[in-house]
């Protein structure tokens, strides 16, 4: 598996991490998924 420009966010949250690797890696075949992933990635993250 290559590295992510996500791989910091492990420490943090499984979920968030899963997240922005899978809009990463669809970024350029799937545009539409990216966005909804960024989405959920957005919700997901904790209001401190």
């Amino acid at each position: 598996m290559t590295s992510s420009n996500f791989d910091f966010l492990k420490h943090h949250d499984e979920l968030l991490a899963r997240l922005a690797d899978t809009a990463e890696a669809c970024f350029a075949p799937d545009p539409n998924t990216t966005f909804i992933k960024m989405r959920q990635l957005g919700d997901a993250v904790p209001n401190n």
